[in-house]
């Protein structure tokens, strides 16, 4: 269904058929006053990192939908970032980024429960999770989506292929305008990505476009992450290097940044494979 956030093949996923069922007696949560509801709904969603990826309906359509699934490992110190993306080699683990159609493995499959829920839930499934998707996506996602839909959205997160060397490139840039322009709601900013050795602690200050987010009233934090790998005395390794800034740090000093990383070794017989995945990179 056009401009909704969890759309999928499976029948139960189509927002306009969500009904109550009929073969259960009435469930005892929905005796609950509205208010607890409410509660409960919001200590749901406000955890997730929702994934969001575009579909075609079928080989060589051009109509597309988009597919949402939280994520299975979000980082415990910041909701915008998933612990795993698609490009970590770390623990050998990866993210569901790329299989969102674990339905059964999904949280966000509790708003189709029934008519009630879907209703006093279809915007909060915008408004409190962190809503996580290519920064190419970004602009047919927002295009999709109807006027209350996005005045609802207040956190996101992107992510980006392979970036070469120090800069943005002038798509991701023009991503992040349209995004400010059209979610002024957003209350948080996000990005991860995996780029080149060369410098990549500099790569926060030459993000002018992410950083002019701080300029909204209501922003209160902006968040980057980049993978970098580089070659050490042992070989090789994985640096993830992150930086981040809540409203009162900006207020207080734009450049009081906060910085962390993590340095991970790789095994030289992990380099041919590493530079394998690497390479994929490029248009994932």
């Amino acid at each position: 269904m056009p401009g909704e956030l969890l759309n999928s093949s499976s029948s139960s996923a189509n927002l306009n058929q969500a009904e109550e069922p009929q073969h259960h007696p009435r469930s005892k949560f929905l005796e609950l006053p509205a208010e607890l509801r409410l509660m409960i709904y919001d200590n749901l969603f406000s955890s997730l990192l929702v994934h969001i990826n575009q579909r075609q309906d079928s080989y060589g359509s051009t109509r597309t939908y988009f597919i949402a699934s939280a994520c299975m490992e979000p980082q415990k110190d910041s909701p915008f970032l998933c612990a795993y993306p698609i490009w970590s080699i770390f623990n050998g683990k990866r993210c569901n980024h790329r299989v969102p159609e674990r339905q059964l493995l999904n949280p966000l499959a509790f708003f189709l429960t029934c008519r009630l829920v879907y209703s006093e839930t279809r915007f909060m499934i915008y408004s409190e999770p962190v809503l996580q998707l290519r920064y190419e996506d970004s602009k047919p996602f927002i295009k999709k989506l109807k006027s209350e839909q996005l005045s609802a959205i207040r956190r996101l997160s992107l992510t980006t292929p392979f970036l070469f060397g120090l800069g943005m490139t002038d798509d991701l840039s023009n991503a992040l305008g349209y995004i400010q322009k059209k979610l002024p709601q957003l209350r948080g900013i996000g990005m991860q990505t995996p780029t080149s050795a060369t410098g990549p602690w500099k790569s926060w200050f030459l993000s002018p476009e992410l950083l002019r987010f701080r300029q909204g009233d209501d922003m209160k934090e902006v968040v980057l992450e980049i993978w970098v790998q580089q070659r050490d005395a042992e070989g090789k390794s994985m640096i993830v290097f992150k930086a981040e800034q809540t409203r009162d740090e900006w207020q207080k000093d734009e450049q009081g940044i906060r910085i962390t990383n993590e340095r991970k070794s790789i095994a030289k017989e992990e380099h041919r494979a590493c530079n394998l995945f690497w390479r994929n990179w490029l248009y994932y």
